[in-house]
């Protein structure tokens, strides 16, 4: 299965991510896929997911950026608070952050990070909803 991606310019207008970015993603892909024995379809989600998070970090909504691996659990908390804001459902935020953990699983494996950013987050609770 070829992982590699080609980016283009999204209607939301945010910019396509950086070589460094697809490439980790392409990398991380590919282990999901060969190691991880993960379906086509849960892939593709990954990706999403990390397309979305790592997009914006790029934008400059993170609270440090220096690079696609250089992220805080603080923005992986500000990440979910966003997705919260703009109505995601309890369940893709914890697939968000299946994908965020197995990520840096995959950064740490190949020695990009010492400490997981990740570590102890805790999955949403189903939010209420209003009527």
């Amino acid at each position: 299965m070829n992982h590699e991606l080609k980016e283009k310019r999204e209607v939301s207008g945010i910019q396509p991510l950086n070589a460094e970015t697809l490439s980790l993603i392409n990398g991380f892909l590919s282990y999901l896929t060969v190691e991880r024995g993960l379906s086509k379809n849960t892939v593709q989600s990954y990706y999403l997911d990390l397309k979305g998070f790592l997009g914006y970090l790029e934008n400059g909504q993170a609270s440090r950026v220096k690079g696609p691996v250089f992220f805080a659990r603080q923005d992986i908390v500000n990440y979910m608070g966003r997705l919260k804001d703009n109505k995601y459902s309890a369940s893709s935020v914890c697939r968000f952050i299946s994908s965020v953990k197995g990520f840096c699983r995959f950064l740490i494996i190949e020695k990009l990070i010492a400490e997981d950013p990740s570590e102890n987050l805790k999955m949403p609770k189903q939010w209420e909803r209003l009527p």
